[in-house]
């Protein structure tokens, strides 16, 4: 008997600090795993109006500069921390950025690992940190800087969630401190705001009230000053639609828990739907046979719903339930409320190992979509490193005004870019990598014609009026059917010498039959097209393109001088 009551002892302890090895594991292999990933990714969407339209204090902005709203949120913590990465460590390189990202997963991972063991063992405990930790349908919270923001509310709530698990004064203010933390980097810490007034009020303990008080308090002062000059999204079709909404979101979530978001899976399935009527009815069966959620059940169910109600409320194109930033918050307290509510049922124990092994399969699953994100923030690197590229190949050139719109940029994902911003902060703190002009050539052809966009916008290509030309020379007659001339500096004057209208392309980095067309020339009418100095020993080339094929058309081409 004592022999068995020895080896049970010293049992557990091998067994204890096997997980911890296994911990550590999954943490160091999902940091590895985002930076390597994010290392060959550029600055995307939102991350650029950080690194250049928020100049913060050290452009004399003020606070104003420091508080203003980003897409309605608080994001003070947010800004700050870009500003001091980028006085750090530059933009020469991706790797302090997502080594930051992957600090946050580890600590996602650690914190949803000590409130699973406790409730359902060392085993599910490890599959749950698994999950969160590869939580590929949250690629974008994983690889996106600028949205690894709800990863960070998510990690500031959730802590502050389980400090108010327990009642103490060091942990009442550890609790305060973490959700002003949360509501400082995105509006979705307000959700953890709510879940810990539930928690507070159940301890029945008015003088415990300024935990939530003073977040509250602040986020108020600052939507009163600051938040409400952004247009607010929250409208009453929105509130209308809540139900929908909130079905919809804990579907997803599910189906990231359960590694569903698989693009060769039904609709039906990847949707999560039914896994979310399955889990009402066991859930109703449960209370109906007399079962009673836990106090800490009802904060976490109080935060995720009230991240659900605040996310509907205010949705718009980029922010429905499926959005993959939100899928983090989704995925983790579901995870986190079925491991309470489940606590208490010893027969889940023998199923450990069977939900073992599909965790691998789920990580497996997921890893699958982790990468279609990736797949597509790379492709939206391209489109950057070969618009930068082309922007600092204008440089001498250049209008300070030149802003990286959608018909500049051939890309929605730079709009925040602007010429004057981006050579100040480029020579302040160095240049991300972008094309060279032999890399924009290497490039698939629609990046090329990017690079080729941006080239026409900075130099002033678009066709101008003929006057004050004094001579050309070498005048040629060019079909409009497509047949491509290279042109040289200074520029061309070009003439419809055709029945029809034209519309005149140029090129330089695109492949041929993918010109940037810059003019409708009417018949008889003629323009002057610059063609400027760069760097590049690539020859522009001029096209025409005639819309009434029936009819014949042509254009005359002459090269100017001087």
């Amino acid at each position: 008997m004592h022999t068995v009551i020895l080896e049970r002892a010293q049992a557990q302890p091998r067994s204890a600090v096997a997980a911890r090895w296994l911990l550590a594991l999954l943490c160091l292999s999902s940091a590895a795993l985002l930076v390597v990933l994010g290392s060959r990714l550029s600055f995307f969407n939102d991350d650029w109006w950080f690194l250049l339209q928020r100049p913060g204090l050290e452009s004399h902005g003020g606070l104003d500069t420091v508080l203003a709203p980003h897409n309605g949120n608080l994001v003070v913590l947010q800004a700050a921390l870009y500003k001091a990465m980028t006085a750090t460590f530059g933009l020469g390189s991706q790797v302090p950025f997502h080594a930051v990202i992957g600090i946050g997963a580890i600590c996602l991972g650690l914190l949803v690992w000590a409130i699973v063991t406790p409730r359902l063992g060392s085993v599910i405990g490890l599959c749950a940190a698994a999950l969160v930790m590869f939580l590929g349908p949250a690629w974008e919270a994983l690889l996106f800087f600028g949205s690894s923001s709800h990863l960070a509310a998510l990690v500031f709530g959730l802590g502050a969630l389980v400090a108010l698990e327990r009642a103490s004064p060091a942990r009442d203010a550890l609790a305060c401190v973490l959700l002003l933390l949360a509501i400082s980097v995105v509006n979705g810490g307000i959700a953890f705001v709510a879940g810990a007034l539930i928690a507070v009020l159940l301890r029945r303990r008015l003088a415990s009230l300024w935990i939530v008080a003073v977040p509250a308090v602040v986020f108020g002062l600052w939507w009163a000053f600051y938040g409400h000059t952004e247009p607010s999204h929250v409208s009453l079709q929105h509130i209308e639609h809540l139900p929908r909404y909130v079905f919809d979101s804990a579907s997803f979530g599910l189906a990231a828990v359960t590694g569903l978001e698989h693009q060769s899976l039904p609709h039906v399935l990847a949707s999560g739907h039914i896994l979310t009527v399955i889990s009402l009815a066991l859930l109703i069966l449960w209370l109906a046979r007399g079962g009673r959620p836990s106090r800490w059940a009802l904060v976490v169910a109080s935060a995720l719903l009230a991240f659900w109600v605040l996310a509907g409320a205010s949705a718009i194109p980029g922010r429905g339930p499926d959005s993959s930033r939100y899928q983090v918050t989704d995925a983790v307290l579901l995870i986190v409320l079925a491991a309470e509510l489940l606590r208490r049922q010893r027969e889940y124990a023998v199923a450990r190992w069977p939900m073992a092994a599909a965790t691998v399969a789920i990580v497996a699953s997921n890893l699958i979509v982790l990468r279609h994100g990736y797949d597509f923030l790379r492709v939206e690197s391209g489109y950057a490193n070969a618009d930068l590229g082309a922007l600092q190949i204008a440089r001498p050139l250049a209008p300070p005004h030149l802003r990286l719109v959608a018909a500049v940029a051939r890309d929605p994902y730079l709009n925040a870019v602007s010429a004057s911003r981006y050579f100040a902060v480029t020579a302040a703190h160095g240049a991300p990598p972008v094309y060279s002009a032999t890399q924009i050539l290497g490039a698939p052809a629609p990046q090329r014609r990017a690079a080729d966009s941006v080239l026409v916008w900075a130099f002033g290509m678009v066709g101008q009026s003929p006057g004050g030309v004094r001579s050309v020379r070498a005048c040629s007659r060019l079909g409009a059917n497509g047949t491509e001339k290279a042109i040289r500096s200074p520029g061309v004057l070009i003439e419809n010498v055709g029945p029809v209208p034209l519309v005149v392309g140029v090129a330089h980095f695109a492949p041929r039959g993918m010109p940037v067309y810059i003019r409708l020339l009417a018949e008889n009418a003629s323009a002057r097209v610059r063609v400027p100095v760069d760097s590049p020993r690539i020859p522009w080339r001029i096209t025409a393109i005639n819309p009434a094929r029936a009819r014949p058309a042509a254009m005359r081409v002459c090269q100017l001088l001087g």
